[in-house]
This record gives C-alpha cells, sequence and structure tokens, in this order.
C-alpha cells in the first residue's frame, strides 16, 4: 500500500471523494485512494462522490457512497451497455430520457 507522507491509512468510517470507475462484480464500482482499490456501491461510472469507508481488508477495501458531488455524464447508456443490451437498445433509451423533459413540460 502506497501512502502520502501525512496519510493515515483508510479506515472504517472515513469520509473520502473519489471519482467513480468502471464497474466490478456484484454491481460495484471501482475508485482509487491512496493507492488502494476500492469497490463502491451506490454509485456509477463518472460519479465523483463522497464515500463512507466500510470494511478494510489487506487486499480489498469497500465503501458505499453517501453522497453525490457530481452525477455520471450519461448513466442510463453507461449501464445499458455494461449490461449486455444491444447498441439499438442504448439508443432507444437515451433517446427516450432526452424526450422525457419534452413530454412531461407539454
Amino acid at each position: 500500500m502506497t501512502i502520502k507522507s501525512g496519510e493515515a491509512p483508510l479506515a472504517v468510517g472515513d469520509v473520502i471523494e473519489v471519482v467513480i470507475g468502471q464497474i466490478a462484480h456484484g454491481g460495484h464500482f471501482i475508485a482509487h485512494a491512496q493507492g488502494r482499490t476500492i469497490f463502491v456501491r451506490h454509485a456509477i461510472a463518472g460519479e465523483s462522490a463522497k464515500i463512507r469507508i466500510t470494511e478494510v481488508r489487506s487486499k480489498m477495501v469497500r465503501a458505499d457512497a453517501i453522497e453525490i458531488l457530481a452525477k455520471s455524464p450519461e448513466p442510463l447508456a453507461f449501464i445499458l451497455r455494461e449490461e449486455g443490451y444491444p447498441l439499438v437498445a442504448v439508443l432507444i433509451a437515451a433517446a427516450a430520457v432526452i424526450a422525457l423533459p419534452t413530454v412531461i413540460m407539454a
């Protein structure tokens, strides 16, 4: 584990800010902090989030997102692509999301 001088190692209960990366197994997404890989629940790729560390082991860290600071630029399309939906389904879903505010306002 590489920790910058002056930084304490991650501990259960710590709250830190991270940028959420790619999806991992079981619906967790990957983030990195203090030289550690963190498996984060309740956030998706591209989001910036405050996370609370829930488990620290020698080879892994788990955390829950407690506040989304910046949303992912295209959350629905990302999730559909990762779940293996064909491109046409992703495009239809994206078009529906773009058109939704127009329908609601009409």
